[in-house]
């Protein structure tokens, strides 16, 4: 039993002299520094906010408003001036009702404001700083958005869309697509015409007297003056015969200048009778036999 245990120890010894490291080894590695794995980050982005809206395949019509609206500059900035864009999708683009995208085009003013409802300008706001808060920051076009992310079970709101991408990071700001067109409160409103104000009364003309021509004025024999006009009751009396009065217009004659037939005069000759009765005449009186 003796002689079976001294060689066993002997073997154990032999063993754990072979690989036991040899000192100078585990003292260099004991100089070694501890070597750390940094994770490597992901690359920063290279494009600025417009470069990243015209690459995105489903924010054309966005980026055609932009361009319309003259506003690439706001969204080609440097760093020191980020931006907050919340982009409708084009299929968002395409459910604005026609009366309603006629009034945004209807001038450069109002392309802009609807295009400026839907940046924040000096700041960005991740969707990180949205969830759990509701708050109501100013747009770029000074009317205000509400966010809402206190709902756990849904997306993130702005307004009435929803996030559908977020967090779309740029050179001078971050981008998020969203569900729903951001129609500014005052392009809703429907314009008021202007209410015209009723016209003015016409001054009355001053009575104007007919002007009757002395020589259109007919007197007849009724005691009446026809002058193209309402017949009056004149006190003149006419010497024209009824005949007369039918063709037009006959100077009166006086009375005192008025001269008897023949007949009536005494003693005025008279025309030859074409009877031929026998007689004789006196005074103006005939007698025949």
């Amino acid at each position: 039993m003796k002689r079976l245990i001294l060689p066993c120890i002997l073997f154990i010894f032999g063993i754990t002299f072979l690989i036991w490291p040899d000192a100078s080894v585990l003292a260099q590695n004991a100089a070694k520094p501890y070597a750390t794995r940094t994770p490597q980050s992901a690359p920063g982005p290279t494009r600025n906010a417009y470069e990243v809206l015209a690459a995105h395949k489903d924010l054309g019509k966005f980026v055609e408003m932009i361009d319309d609206a003259d506003l690439k500059d706001m969204f080609s900035g440097s760093p020191d001036e980020p931006v907050t864009v919340f982009a409708p999708s084009d299929d968002a683009m395409g459910e604005i009702p026609h009366d309603m995208m006629k009034r945004i085009k209807a001038n450069t003013a109002s392309l802009q404001s609807f295009v400026k409802y839907h940046v924040i300008t000096n700041s960005l706001v991740a969707s990180s700083a949205i969830k759990g808060r509701k708050v109501s920051p100013a747009s770029a076009n000074g009317e205000v958005l509400m966010f809402d992310g206190t709902n756990k079970k849904s997306p993130l709101k702005v307004n009435d869309a929803t996030l559908i991408q977020s967090d779309i990071t740029a050179t001078n700001g971050v981008i998020h697509i969203v569900s729903t067109a951001l129609v500014p409160p005052s392009l809703k409103a429907e314009p008021v015409a202007p209410v015209a104000a009723p016209p003015k009364p016409a001054a009355p003309l001053p009575p104007v007297a007919p002007a009757v021509s002395p020589a259109a004025k007919v007197v007849s024999p009724l005691g009446f003056t026809a002058s193209g006009s309402t017949p009056t009751q004149s006190t003149t009396t006419s010497a024209i015969p009824p005949a007369e009065t039918t063709t037009g217009a006959v100077p009166e004659i006086p009375p005192e200048t008025q001269t008897a037939p023949p007949s009536s005069q005494p003693g005025a000759a008279q025309p030859p009778s074409d009877d031929n009765s026998k007689g004789f005449s006196l005074f103006g009186h005939k007698f025949g036999w």
